[in-house]
């Protein structure tokens, strides 16, 4: 997925490049693609996974620019399938979905032969409640008790933790991260007209004192407001209209109530990083046109500033500045960050396969050749079989209700998220290898090449600029406990 051409499969799939279509039908370009995991079967189906979910892709562009045979070659590295490969000519558009599945499905057969608990990272003694009575794996106590598991293995109490997110100084922490990297400064401005009266605004300057942009900040839920959490550009930057940006970011974090403030779970308080990072994307973006500025980007990137930002929320050096106590100011104890930290593996191979599922599914709807009625049910349940998806892991999203990719603007591009957490780990990695999570050389580099360029140059090369070579997925395995 790193490698060249796996760069080249992913511009081809999302219609960035065109080349791999040739004038004549008949020119038929041929990829090699091999992955390389050492021990570790959760990381080899989420590589799978992520190659499939390209090649489908390509494979339909490749149908649209009249091409009709392709050859697919994968092979597998791995002590425990002995450089398994697969290599043949296919005849048509649909043998490429049908043959990918087929290693696939069978490669999984394999892997979860007699153990399908271990992709799960769990054991029967874990999955005992007290008396003796084993937890299920189905059903609709599932993530109940997975939320029980979590808390028992690692002592984690949410109650305790949101003592140390009171709302207010996470968004200082958002901002110290800003001011931290790019020297821009945040002044909450009284004087300017608001959304809600219980929206704040603030004026964004650069390390010089010059304007920015206005950044809005409407937190809190009321009948009238939509649910969940995003970054909306009231006013796009552009240098043709002579405009800054003015972008406001939207939750839906618990009110204050009497004397306590508004506390914020973990996540929640990495949710605050994350659309804080799409507003950073759109304040300091400088394009000549607003329909190219700030957001407005591919899909699979326009998520590597928001993700990115969670990577520094998380970090225990930020973690220390930001993460005290509503009521006596002090820092969040080292055994608490030490417990966040360890939680956070919890569980990462049954979210990768959940979430996997549900990509590899949008795939397949769109690989459909024709265009007769389905049995949407059937289908799902015949996809989720070819790929060997286990009872014990459901898909993330079934069909009647899997709206993005029916009416929610992600058609054969589920996969996006899981490409996007690929960049955001490897661009933050690109910071820690400098031993400095605010090195300013990679964040001049950061805000130069990808937050203030938008979609004005193809992203993949924005962001070699920027690293100073292609992504690699090893960061993001590493980061979920896949890859050692």
């Amino acid at each position: 997925v790193g490698n060249k051409a796996g760069e080249q499969l992913h511009r081809f799939a999302n219609g960035i490049d065109d080349s791999p279509v040739d004038d004549s039908p008949r020119e038929v370009k041929s990829y090699g693609h091999s992955i390389t995991v050492e021990e570790n079967v959760t990381a080899l189906k989420t590589a799978n996974s992520l190659l499939l979910s390209l090649t489908d892709a390509a494979a339909s562009r490749m149908r649209a620019g009249g091409c009709r045979a392709y050859n697919i070659s994968v092979t597998i590295r791995n002590s425990a399938f002995k450089n398994r490969s697969h290599q043949r000519a296919l005849d048509s558009p649909t043998d490429v979905t049908q043959d990918i599945y087929a290693v696939v499905k069978a490669l999984f057969a394999e892997i979860w032969q007699g153990e399908p608990l271990r992709l799960l990272g769990v054991t029967l003694s874990d999955l005992t409640k007290d008396g003796g009575e084993q937890i299920s794996l189905f059903g609709s106590n599932e993530r109940a008790d997975s939320e029980k598991l979590k808390k028992e293995k690692y002592g984690l109490d949410e109650t305790e933790i949101s003592q140390y997110f009171p709302l207010e100084k996470v968004r200082e922490g958002a901002f110290y991260v800003a001011n931290k990297l790019y020297g821009i400064t945040f002044e909450q401005r009284n004087d300017l007209p608001l959304p809600h009266p219980d929206a704040l605004a603030f004026e964004v300057k650069d390390a010089d004192g010059s304007h920015i942009g206005i950044l809005y900040a409407d937190y809190f839920p009321r009948p009238s407001k939509g649910g969940g959490a995003w970054m909306e550009a009231f006013r796009p930057q552009s240098a043709l209209l002579n405009s800054t940006p003015v972008v406001v970011n939207v939750c839906n974090f618990t009110k204050p109530t009497g004397g306590t403030p508004s506390l914020l779970t973990f996540d929640e308080a990495c949710t605050l990083f994350h659309e804080f990072g799409h507003a950073l994307h759109g304040l300091l973006s400088k394009c000549t046109y607003p329909s190219v500025s700030g957001t407005s980007v591919a899909n699979d990137f326009v998520e590597l500033p928001s993700q990115i930002m969670e990577n520094w929320a998380a970090d225990p050096e930020v973690l220390k500045v930001y993460a005290r106590h509503w009521k006596t100011g002090e820092p969040m104890p080292q055994t608490l960050i030490d417990k966040i930290q360890a939680s956070r593996l919890f569980n990462q191979g049954f979210t990768v396969v959940e979430f996997m599922s549900a990509a590899l599914l949008d795939m397949a709807y769109h690989s459909i050749q024709d265009t007769a009625r389905i049995d949407a049910q059937a289908f799902e349940k015949e996809t989720l079989d070819r790929i060997g998806l286990i009872p014990e892991i459901t898909v993330r999203y079934r069909s009647p209700y899997f709206s993005h990719i029916f009416d929610g603007g992600y058609a054969a591009g589920y996969y996006v998220y899981t490409w996007a957490e690929v960049l955001d780990a490897d661009a933050f990695a690109a910071f820690k290898e400098t031993g400095d999570i605010f090195n300013p050389e990679k964040a001049h580099a950061f805000r130069d090449y990808i937050l203030s360029r938008g979609g004005t140059d193809d992203p993949m090369k924005l962001y070699q600029e920027f690293r100073g070579k292609e992504p690699s997925i090893d960061p993001l395995l590493k980061r979920k406990g896949l890859l050692k």
